[in-house]
């Protein structure tokens, strides 16, 4: 089992509640092998943060009510210290609107504690690490685009500078013959 901890980063379960935090741990234990998470717990939303500024992680499993945070704010204040980590929210929360607000701010995914299964919170984690990586290269290539446009515009302005010293050479030297 520690091979397979050691293939990938470990999951940052940001839950207060011990009994929700054994539940996930759990349930992300009785994943197949080759699914299994090395899980990292912490309680509040500074050490979270904190935990983001000091170790890569592969995902961030969050509840949505801590001490220091509640609601959207939490995806919020994580997505600052790190814009590229994958969020899955997991809260007792069944509300469809805090639903797409936690998206809107940046999360991958939003399951319910209540109906979490090994096999949803895992696929759930799989998913949002392939759409944050999607999210990244699209990103990537938007800035790529970009310069590629930056440097046609700066090959026209070189080109275009270079024909007028032509031009102007050509006109010095027929003047000066």
């Amino acid at each position: 089992m520690g091979s397979v901890y050691s293939a990938r980063p470990p999951v940052l379960l940001v839950e207060d509640n011990d009994g929700d935090a054994d539940l996930i741990t759990e349930l992300l234990n009785e994943a197949p092998a080759d699914s299994q998470r090395q899980v990292i717990r912490v309680v509040r939303l500074a050490d979270a943060v904190a935990t983001l500024r000091d170790l890569h992680v592969e995902a961030v499993l969050l509840d949505l009510r801590l001490p220091d945070g509640s609601g959207v704010e939490c995806i919020e204040a994580l997505r600052r210290k790190a814009e590229d980590v994958p969020i899955v929210v997991l809260t007792g929360l069944e509300d469809d609107q805090i639903a797409i607000s936690c998206v809107a701010a940046g999360a991958q995914d939003y399951l319910s504690k209540q109906d979490v299964q090994a096999r949803t919170l895992t696929r759930a984690i799989d998913y949002a690490v392939v759409r944050a990586h999607e999210a990244e290269v699209r990103m990537r290539a938007q800035q790529l685009q970009a310069r590629s446009s930056e440097l046609e515009l700066e090959n026209q302005r070189i080109l275009e500078a270079s024909r007028l010293k032509s031009q102007f050479l050509a006109n010095m030297s027929h003047e000066l013959r």
